[in-house]
């Protein structure tokens, strides 16, 4: 079973204070990366890099958990071509179900390298149990030995990782245990396991206090135990290290390192914000960059990218794990990470101040639980290996950020699409430079339709002029990493399809020149009428959306938009209800309409007291020859209808029609609430006939008859008419059987249809409440399936 997620274990983890400025974030498909998949063992959770050959060329370890009940674990190696590229998996198994996580180390001193496992339960414990690690030593060439029983701790769940914590060159394991549940188990907690460096350890050391202090020395360490356990060392002053030694930049919820280039070590993490309003369950996720001060504070984060990542109850995409590194090559520190439930890895570029303002994505085709980040080809580049929890495969992503000159990348966004002609239209346009060169004397192009009249052209990165449908923006230097925004304002003039095109260029050569320009086509719709109109002899009003309508109002409206009509009734009056494209609210009091079309809406105002129908459906079918009942209701227009209440149907449509009726017959409405009767529609199913036979059956015996006489008289001539004559009484004789077999004998030999019945089809029901002079009708399709 995997841990569940854990919070970050260190000082000071609530980053609420946002200080990212304004910075427009839009995602960009990234060109810059190759990816190959390849087959491991069943559910891989985790990736690890390592050398386990030893022949200067890094491998892949996979923890694969199975199936968590009948099968083991088992870790998958991938043996590496030292160019990127990786033999067949061979897999070995973990000794047990739901291993959690992997340490490395040379625990028994032979020079080649093992596996510590842990996450395995030991059978027949109590109730808050026990959990192993598991050893597999390592032969030198790839390949382990049988698991073997390590160390066990107190509580069901383990992680592990390894390292050497006390410097005397012997690896030690250090362990984060926990319970399955926490209400009757003892507290969650770490132990520390000293190697003997033969292979075996010393007895537990539980570590307790806060701040965690695994090593001892006085100085705060932090461990994220999110996905496995990483362990990072205090240094003082802010600085930490990590515990396990590799060459892999192990992902998770906590990463160090420089991001604005002052030689003071930073912090990035997964930040989560909750909203604090009642009944609100959703969550915004973000990378956060706190900036180190140099004597152990952090100013304070810096949330990337703009808007995060919004979760609402268990569903969205949150960001799951993150890992720093230069994937652009220019010397400024980025950030990677996966979000839950998708198959794409982000990476925010830095541009090298503690912003990460560009966004990038690469979709791998799998969808990862998690992620490792490593050289793998010797490149100089960090290259990525991602564990595909749902197709059991890894992907290995390569890096091939170029070298030289700076990759220049535009998107183009409009809004509102559609547009109505006299609505004002806005490009946005988002301008990167993808690196690794900073970028000198950009130059950004927007070539403007002809059917739009130019308002205003803006960029946060320089300045912008127009002259004849043409936009130019100039900016003097855009760095490795950075984006600037170009905001454009028109307004067509005409319906019809407009097309807007955009291109960019600067001094530096451009590794890329197919993502330097984009073009975007955007539909113009005409202003829609709104047309409101009253009915009724009551009083009242109909407004919203800068809306105040008397008996009759027209307004214009741009394409999309939604106006929501809100009725008030006059003095002595009540609302009857909507109609025309609001009908389906009935006698709500509010009416959310989106203009696509011209569009009609009535508003029925009665004297009081009254009452309407408030139907919860629009439609009823029925099959044939069976009935359906609907329940129908009723309410008062003002505080009561206690008049009796009539209530009638009729059916039109093709003969015979449906049959209605009303149960009961007649109500009336005490107070405020609604009453209801039983709408019950009813259809006759078809019987079964006997056909009459064809027509042409007695055409066919009139035929027949006299040519058989003629043939009788012929056969008293000679020999040869009478040769004739028999043949031509055998083929009438057969026609006549025919004929007979086809139905022409008689009614008794015809085929059985069904006839009669309610024909199936559309027709329109027809309701009606009836009291005294008061009368209101509403008419529903009906369809006879």
């Amino acid at each position: 079973m995997k841990p569940p997620n854990r919070k970050l274990r260190h000082e000071s983890i609530c980053l609420l204070t946002l200080a990212c400025g304004l910075i427009f974030s839009v995602e960009v498909s990234a060109a810059d990366f190759s990816s190959r998949d390849y087959p491991v063992g069943h559910m891989p959770t985790r990736v690890f890099v390592h050398d386990f050959n030893k022949d200067g060329k890094l491998d892949l370890a996979v923890l694969n958990v199975g199936d968590g009940t009948v099968n083991d674990g088992t870790v998958s190696i991938l043996l590496g071509n030292g160019n990127g590229t990786f033999q067949t998996a061979h897999t070995f198994s973990s000794g047990g179900v739901n291993p959690t996580s992997i340490g490395f180390a040379d625990f028994n001193g032979d020079g080649k390298l093992d596996l510590a496992i842990g996450g395995f339960q030991i059978p027949g414990q109590p109730t808050c149990g026990a959990s192993a690690v598991n050893i597999l030593l390592g032969n030198g060439d790839g390949t382990f030995q049988t698991p073997q029983q390590a160390v066990s701790v107190n509580l069901i769940n383990n992680l592990v990782t390894a390292g050497d914590l006390n410097a005397d060159g012997k690896p030690d394991l250090v362990v984060f245990r926990f319970p399955q549940n926490a209400d009757f188990c003892e507290k969650e907690g770490f132990s520390v396991f000293l190697g003997n460096g033969d292979g075996t350890f010393q007895a537990e050391k539980q570590i307790s206090g806060s701040p965690l202090d695994v090593n001892g020395d006085g100085i705060p360490d932090l461990a994220d135990v999110s996905r496995g356990l990483n362990l990072f060392l205090g240094l003082g002053n802010g600085r930490y290290k990590p515990f396990a030694s590799g060459p892999e930049n192990n992902a998770g919820l906590l990463a160090f390192g420089d991001f604005n280039n002052d030689q003071i070590q930073d912090q990035a993490q997964k930040v989560v914000i909750f909203c604090n309003t009642l009944y609100c369950e959703t969550s915004t996720s973000y990378v956060g960059v706190r900036l180190g001060n140099g004597d152990g504070t952090f100013q304070p984060a810096k949330l990337f990218p703009p808007g995060g990542y919004v979760s609402d109850n268990g569903s969205g995409t949150p960001i799951n794990e993150i890992a720093p590194g230069d994937f652009n090559g220019d010397g400024n520190l980025d950030v990677a990470y996966i979000n839950f439930g998708t198959s794409t890895v982000t990476f925010l570029l830095g541009k090298g101040d503690g912003t990460l303002p560009t966004l990038l994505t690469f979709d791998s085709g799998s969808g990862e639980d998690s992620f490792v980040v490593a050289d793998l080809n010797n490149d100089g580049k960090p290259d990525l290996v991602t564990a595909n929890l749902n197709d059991d495969t890894i992907s290995v992503i390569l890096n091939t950020f170029p070298a030289t000159g700076s990759d220049l990348a535009v998107q183009l966004s409009v809004s509102p699409e559609p547009v109505s002609v006299s609505q004002k239209l806005t490009y946005s346009t988002v301008l990167q430079n993808r690196g690794p060169q900073d970028a000198s004397n950009v130059v950004f192009t927007d070539n403007l339709p002809p059917n739009v009249s130019f308002g205003s052209a803006s960029i946060d990165h320089g300045n912008c002029t127009e002259a004849q449908q043409m936009v130019v923006c100039n900016i003097s230097k855009l760095v490795s990493g950075d984006t600037a925004i170009a905001t454009i304002v028109v307004t067509p003039t005409t319906t019809g399809t407009i097309s807007d095109t955009l291109n960019v260029s600067a001094d530096e050569s451009d590794p890329d020149t197919a993502n330097n320009s984009a073009t975007h086509s955007t539909r113009v719709d005409p202003m829609f009428k709104l047309t409101i109109t009253k009915s009724g002899t009551g009083t009242g009003t109909v407004a919203g959306g800068g809306i105040n309508c008397g008996q009759t109002c027209t307004v214009s409206l741009p394409t999309q938009t939604t106006t929501n009509l809100q009725v008030t009734p006059g003095s002595n009056s009540g609302f009857g209800g909507w109609g025309g494209a609001c009908a389906q609210e009935f006698a709500a009091p509010g009416c959310d309409i989106t203009m696509s079309a011209d569009q009609t809406v009535t508003a029925e105002f009665d004297p009081l007291p009254n009452f309407t129908f408030w139907l919860g459906f629009l439609s009823m079918s029925v099959q044939e020859g069976k009935s359906s009942t609907v329940g129908v209701e009723l309410v008062a227009e003002g505080a009561s209808f206690n008049n009796s209440i009539a209530l009638t149907c009729s059916v039109q449509g093709a003969s015979p029609a449906p049959t209605c009726s009303f149960s009961p017959g007649s109500v009336s409405i005490p107070d405020q609430n609604a009453v209801a009767s039983n709408l019950t529609i009813a259809t006759t199913a078809p019987h079964a006939a006997v056909a009459r036979p064809p027509n042409g059956a007695s055409a066919l015996y009139a035929f027949l008859f006299p040519v058989a006489s003629i043939t009788l008289v012929a056969i008293g001539r000679r020999r040869t008419g009478k040769m004739l004559s028999l043949a031509l009484c055998t083929v009438i004789c057969a026609m006549a059987v025919s004929a007979t077999s086809c139905g022409g004998a008689g009614q008794s030999s015809g085929s059985m249809q069904l006839v009669g019945g309610t024909p199936r089809g559309n027709y329109t029901v027809t309701i009606a409440g009836t009291s005294g002079s008061i009368q209101h009708s509403v008419s529903i399709p009906l369809t006879v399936q």
